[in-house]
């Protein structure tokens, strides 16, 4: 079993599924608010695995959206998945937000963006190979300065109005499971350890220490 866990923007949640190579059938998803992470996610895993009648015995891995996002909401997220991987030796299978974005297409290259706020956006550019996006470039850049050529995806309305970009849906917990089976089948996986927070901006604080 695979659980996979996002709450890395104003809304996540998180799904089991079931799965035999590269294939996965979803065995339960629970919505979460943002806001209500650090007191609604662990409850909403066990509730999970209750209803499944699964236990963290029967996980292969977690896969866990590593941002870019909430900075509160990513640490309350991953901090959590640290801790179970770290309590049953689980390995991890790391996804970005803009990743999973790019892998709603099968165009060999495509540029995936984020509202960031402040008038700002979150842009990846991902090439395709063996139905798995490797990111070019990666940038937090002012929507009224950015200049896009090829094929552009957003789930944000506001973006793809002021970009013309195509809409897409915002990936839920059950795109990330099955995009994560996928990644682990081919053998990419990473160690609680090495599991980090892929913010793009920089904090508040970190500016003003600089400053």
């Amino acid at each position: 079993m695979l659980l996979a866990i996002d709450t890395s923007g104003r809304r996540g949640g998180v799904a089991l599924a079931r799965y035999d190579g590269e294939f996965a059938i979803i065995a339960g998803e629970a919505a979460l608010e943002g806001g209500q992470y650090s007191s609604h996610l662990l409850p909403s895993i066990l509730e999970l695995l209750r209803s499944a009648d699964a236990s963290f015995a029967d996980f292969s891995a977690i896969a866990a959206i590593t941002g870019p996002g909430s900075f509160t909401g990513l640490r309350v997220g991953l901090s959590t998945i640290k801790g179970l991987c770290e309590a049953h030796s689980l390995p991890i299978v790391p996804v970005t937000m803009l990743e999973l974005l790019a892998a709603f297409t099968s165009a060999e290259r495509v540029t995936a963006l984020l509202d960031a706020g402040r008038k700002e956006v979150y842009a990846g550019t991902f090439r395709r190979k063996d139905e798995q996006y490797t990111c070019t470039s990666e940038i937090l850049h002012r929507i009224t300065d950015l200049s896009i050529t090829g094929l552009a995806i957003t789930p944000d309305i506001s973006v793809a109005r002021a970009l013309g970009c195509v809409q897409v849906p915002y990936p839920s917990p059950t795109d990330l499971a099955h995009y994560a089976v996928r990644k682990l089948a081919n053998g990419i996986s990473i160690t609680a350890d090495a599991l980090d927070a892929h913010y793009i901006r920089r904090s508040d604080a970190e500016i003003a220490l600089q400053r």
